[in-house]
């Protein structure tokens, strides 16, 4: 499902809304929210909290309508798709000092970060082709936007999957893996449907 100008709202009845709005959404990413090790966080994105993304941004920026499209279009790699698992990663550190370093030890962090179930084991890739570490000192970025693609043949086998599912980042210097909860890889299972399957309804609309 793509999102269009046709799905965003008015910003004056947003902003009526947006309270309630922002409450259910807080509990929608909850369920959709990781922490993997001491110093980094997933979600999992959804149409949901991409809509809900870009209907904050134009009200926070009090854009017009021109702006619509752009706003879109800035979020659409990160869209889930039919056989696609977008999410997410942000590193937290509050010391500014402690945080820079533990940046600068995480070069190439993106190309490390898997999701794992029975036999199988999937590479997440960047959702685009943005460079996210930075050439002067390796530093990589706090946030990087990610995906998971599946085969036909590995959306069958995650549907039937029995002995839990891992989410693991394998970076030499940041070593560590979840397993996600039941309720969580349920919604995924719900959400990683081939060609010409509907996606689970969506809380906001």
């Amino acid at each position: 499902m793509k999102l269009t100008p046709k799905n965003i709202m008015p910003m004056d009845a947003y902003g009526l809304q947006r309270k309630d709005v922002r409450a259910r959404m807080s509990s929608f990413k909850a369920q959709r929210r990781v922490q993997v090790g001491p110093f980094s966080s997933v979600i999992f994105e959804h149409f949901d909290t991409i809509w809900y993304q870009v209907h904050e941004m134009l009200y926070v920026e009090k854009a017009g309508f021109q702006q619509i499209q752009e706003e879109i279009d800035a979020y659409a790699s990160l869209m889930p798709s039919p056989g696609v698992l977008t999410f997410t990663l942000m590193f937290e550190v509050e010391n500014p000092e402690k945080r820079l370093a533990f940046l600068q030890s995480l070069t190439g962090v993106e190309q490390h970060i898997f999701l794992q179930w029975d036999h199988q084991t999937l590479q997440a890739i960047p959702v685009d082709s943005q460079e996210r570490t930075r050439d002067s000192d390796g530093k990589t970025s706090a946030v990087h936007f990610m995906k998971f693609m599946f085969t036909p043949a590995q959306i069958q086998s995650f549907h039937q999957e029995k002995g839990g599912v891992t989410l693991a980042i394998k970076h030499p210097n940041y070593g560590h893996a979840l397993t996600l909860p039941i309720a969580l890889v349920d919604m995924l299972k719900s959400e990683v449907v081939n060609e010409g399957k509907s996606a689970t309804d969506s809380p906001t609309r």
